[in-house]
């Protein structure tokens, strides 16, 4: 029993264990080193193939894409597939050799040479149907090396003949050069090494690991080996280290590998996505939440202007992969600005509500200096920092100035400085600052001295300092909301400490380019501020010169400080640009403009915070998030910009974009013409841009991007009524498209008869106009069944009353008369004869006029009435009465009840010849139910055509029925005959 204790603990120890390994890994990859990156997507099965195995680009810049469809080839905008002459279209590598051949290998049916329409079969490499061709290679001018599942072979394709050729494996997938020799990544063999030289073929397994699935080179040498849950580095002399390996429970598949510039490795995995491995071997999945980033490629390709390409293996989901530009997972809650650099990895700033921040770059932990608990309470906003030559750094908040050592707190000499401390400038060589501030009440300027001293100068009004610097020894510039300020200390007259230099409101912070001159921007317009002495060298005064500006928009830029090499970098929400002053020209030059044109890359706010440009990275924080963008100096051609819209005459638009163009412009149908003008994002050589359009619309037939041309307007006219959408593309000076394009969407609208409110007027007046007439018609056949009820009505009371009146004669006056035959009769035959007939007369008469429905009920004389049928008849009549019956028919109601009836029983008489009927009456949810049968030989006439019968008695039934608001229905029991009746009246 202890022992199984004991075996049940160490379990559930190793469970513990590796669910903490488990939960270790993934916060690893997930959490603290994710970065999001950009991208584009392309639906393979658009283009004929859902799996891509291998791509290459030539000279041109033309991509090549291996397919399970044939070869694939991608100019940056469309697919052209080829496959003629290929038997087996499943493709696994292609080469462009030195002297521009063209190899593929198809999968399963070997090399061939693809003359830019069709493919040709090499004859002198020998098929093999059992084996899959998986790579091609140039090794020497004329000669590949071409890598099968079971062989490596040398082929001389000048010669058409094999050179050499090695066997010994069967899973091979890979093979890369090192060393003088051939390494080959097998599935099942390990890493398989062949010396040509010495025609050996070697199999190794290092840390007893005999499945890799990839092996590639980068640009140091190194060879990198992808395998299951582990990445090899071999370099050197054959020296080979486990570089990654990830635990059990979190094994990662990896089937290619591609090394970037910043000793990054991009790993695609099986059934786990694409990760990121940086030099601190911690796995970071790419775009976690992306389902495309979850599925499996077959290779990840760098083409020449630095895009990443991941083929499918399934899922139908090429992806084009950015990784100059990447947003950083930290997501501030306030304001971060004063960036600076610490080293290649960690970025100083400060948190408006946290305070001093390092942020690791690597993996995005962020450290916060602590404040102390005394201080902590009193600080709600962090304004600046400065580092002194003492090693320490002041913190400007609004409590005044603290240090930061291990911890924030406050600085010795503190008092009266409990206020808002905007700026802190280091002046003499770094070993003392000025501070900025203000109170409620006034405004100052604090002398900080290595002694830990603070000076205060004469007070101010109060103010919000937005930029400070110094100018000269003692002489400091400030830029208030009110406007330009030049303070000096130590002067023999006060009143000379502070010298408004220029009034000026809604000036953005200003960037120095050089001593006493500041780029600022105000309003519309960008320029440059000198500050000067005086001829008399006591005061100072301020020359402003306006820039010519054509290229750089203003709204809402973000300004970096001045680099090294002269440059200026300015950031809105969609756009970098690189720009220079030229003083001579009194112009601003934009040299360069970077695009956030991929996917999701636009910045998600206006509020541009601080800008810091370091080596090859540019620094980004908003009110948001911390953006970092790796700047390379490759130009892409940028959509052209729509600068101008001429409209119709008396046509007016209140709807216009930041550049002040109208959009979303509804033309009427009699004046739908309009002329575009519009300008290349390129720089240099202006002329040589081409440009082409398509005009895309419901009415208008498919369309194909226009012709080349130069011209920089669009004229269109006698436009159809629609909705359009002009797409705008422009060429390089290189003469490459643009990846994307400028859309301008207006409309035209139709004359009003052929508005869908128009349609919708004139079929409401015709299905109005029919539903009068439908009303009219309905109402007079309602009024026509009204007179014909009536009619109906008045015909039976008629009827009724001209039966009682012969039943009463036929009582009253030849009754009467065989009575008295009857007593003047001498023989006893002759008296009954005489009885016989009266009896006759009186039933003839009560048949009539049922007298006694008014005396004795309507069940009863229902009952009388099939009494005496039965005496007269053959026909055996069962009667089945509910006793209530007379309690809600009586008068004219129960006659017509009694006549329905009565008309029955004679049909049955009459025409029936049955020895059976059945006659029932039933109160039944508040309704009598009439059921009338018999079994004699039914009706030959179909009961569904009854109404068309001439026949008196059915028309009787029917209109007594009717006048009761009730319905019936007849039909024949059954084949052998029979007929029914069945009538529902409400009570």
């Amino acid at each position: 029993m202890c022992f199984k204790r004991h075996k049940l603990s160490n379990r559930i120890h190793q469970v513990l264990i590796k669910s903490v390994i488990l939960i270790v890994f993934l916060l690893c990859t997930e959490n603290i080193h994710g970065q999001e990156y950009y991208y584009e997507k392309y639906d393979t099965k658009e283009i004929g193939s859902e799996s891509m195995s291998k791509v290459i680009q030539d000279k041109e810049g033309t991509l090549w894409f291996c397919s399970y469809n044939g070869l694939f080839s991608f100019e940056g905008k469309e697919f052209t597939g080829y496959k003629n002459g290929l038997s087996h279209a499943e493709l696994s590598d292609a080469v462009i050799t030195r002297d521009g051949r063209f190899f593929v290998l198809a999968a399963s049916d070997g090399l061939h040479e693809f003359t830019g329409k069709a493919f040709i079969p090499v004859s002198g490499v020998d098929r093999n149907t059992e084996e899959l061709y998986m790579q091609v290679n140039e090794i020497s001018e004329g000669v590949l090396h071409i890598l099968t599942t079971e062989r490596f072979i040398e082929y001389n394709y000048i010669k058409n003949e094999i050179v050499k050729e090695f066997d010994g494996f069967r899973y091979a997938r890979r093979f890369e050069y090192f060393n003088g020799k051939i390494w080959i990544a097998d599935m099942n063999d390990g890493i398989v090494v062949i010396d040509s030289e010495k025609n050996t073929v070697k199999k190794i397994t290092p840390f007893s690991e005999s499945n890799f699935y990839c092996i590639n080179k980068d640009k140091l040498g190194n060879v990198w080996i992808g395998g299951n849950r582990v990445v090899l580095k071999m370099s050197g002399q054959e020296k080979i280290e486990a570089y990654y390996r990830s635990p059990d429970n979190a094994s990662l598949r990896i089937i290619d590998i591609l090394p970037t510039k910043d000793n990054t490795l991009l790993l695609s995995t099986f059934e786990k996505g694409i990760y990121s491995l940086n030099p601190d071997k911690r796995p970071a999945k790419l775009n976690p939440g992306v389902d495309i980033f979850d599925l499996v490629y077959a290779d990840i390709f760098k083409d020449s202007e630095e895009n990443y390409w991941l083929l499918p293996v399934t899922g139908s989901s090429l992806v084009k992969l950015r990784l100059n530009i990447y947003k950083h997972p930290l997501k501030p809650q306030a304001y971060t600005f004063k960036l600076n650099l610490k080293n290649d990895s960690t970025l100083l700033c400060i948190n408006a509500k946290k305070g001093l921040e390092e942020i690791n770059l690597g993996n995005g932990e962020i450290d916060t200096l602590p404040v102390s608990k005394t201080v902590e309470p009193r600080i709600t906003t962090f304004y600046d920092y400065c580092y002194l030559k003492n090693k320490e750094t002041l913190v400007a908040t609004d409590a005044g100035i603290f240090v930061a050592k291990d911890s924030l707190y406050a600085y010795t000499d503190n008092r009266n400085t409990d206020a808002d401390i905007f700026h802190l400038l280091p002046v003499n060589n770094d070993k003392s600052a000025i501070a900025f501030g203000t109170t409620s009440k006034q405004g100052f300027v604090l002398n900080i001295n290595p002694k830990k001293e603070m000076k205060k100068y004469k007070d101010y009004r109060p103010r919000i300092y937005m930029f400070a610097d110094s100018i000269d020894v003692g002489t400091y510039f400030y830029i208030d909301r009110k406007g330009w300020y030049v303070h000096k200390f130590f002067t023999p007259d006060p009143d000379q400490e502070e010298h408004l230099v220029k009034k000026s409101t809604s000036v953005t912070i200003p960037i120095k380019i050089s001593d006493r001159k500041y780029l600022y921007v105000q309003s519309d317009t960008i320029g440059i501020g000198e500050l000067y002495k005086t001829s008399a060298k006591t005061d100072w005064k301020v020359k402003e010169t306006a820039l010519k500006n054509e290229r750089l928009p203003l709204k809402n830029l973000g300004f970096s400080a001045i680099d090294s090499s002269d440059n200026i970098w300015a950031v809105n929400r969609s756009s970098i640009y690189k720009i220079r002053i030229d003083s001579l020209k009194g112009q601003v030059n934009v040299t360069h403009r970077y695009r956030l044109h991929e996917k999701n890359a636009n910045i998600k706010t206006e509020k541009i915070v601080d800008v810091l440009k370091e080596k090859n990275k540019l620094f980004i924080t908003t009110d948001k998030e911390l953006i970092i963008w790796e700047l390379t100096e490759k130009m892409t051609a940028l959509p052209p910009e729509i600068k101008h819209v001429d409209l119709p005459e008396g046509i007016k638009n209140d709807t216009i974009n930041a550049s002040g163009i109208p959009y979303d412009i509804e033309l009427p149908y009699n004046k739908s013409h309009l002329t575009l003008h519009f300008s290349s994002n390129e720089f240099f050589l202006p002329a040589s841009i081409d440009y082409s359009y398509k005009l895309v619309s419901e009415s208008l037939s498919a369309q194909s991007w226009s012709a080349p041309t130069t011209k920089t307007s669009l004229d269109f006219s006698f436009l159809a009524p629609g909705n359009y959408t002009l797409l705008l593309r422009a060429t390089d000076r290189f003469g490459r498209w643009s990846e994307g394009h400028t859309e301008y969407t207006f409309s035209v609208s139709p004359p009003f008869w052929k508005t869908p409110w128009f349609f919708t007027a004139v079929g409401g007046a015709i299905l109005l106009a029919l539903y009068t007439l439908h009303q009219i018609r309905v109402n007079y056949l309602k009024k026509i069944n009204r007179v014909q009820q009536k009619y109906s009505h008045r015909l039976i009371e008629a009827q009724e009353d001209e039966r009682k009146r012969v039943a009463r004669e036929l009582h009253d006056g030849v009754g009467q008369s065989l009575v008295l035959l009857k007593n003047e009769g001498s023989t006893p035959e002759y008296e009954s004869k005489i009885d016989l007939l009266i009896d006759d007369v009186q039933r003839i008469s009560n048949n009539l006029h049922p007298e006694y429905i008014r005396r004795l009920g309507l069940t009863k004389a229902i009952k009388y009435l099939l009494k005496n049928m039965d005496e007269v008849s053959y026909t055996y009549f069962r009667c089945e009465i509910d006793d209530d019956i007379d309690h809600h028919y009586e008068g004219e109601r129960a006659l017509h009840i009694y006549r329905i009836v009565q008309e029955c029983v004679n049909n049955i008489i009459k025409h029936a010849d049955a020895p059976d009927a059945w006659i029932c009456l039933k109160i039944k949810n508040q309704r009598l139910k009439i059921w009338i049968a018999d079994n004699g030989k039914g009706m030959k006439t179909n009961p569904l055509t009854l109404n068309k019968v001439n026949s008196l008695g059915l028309k009787s039934i029917e209109e007594r029925i009717f006048l009761l608001g009730g319905t019936y229905k007849m039909k024949r029991k059954g084949e052998k005959g029979g007929f029914e009746v069945l009538c529902k009246i409400p009570l």
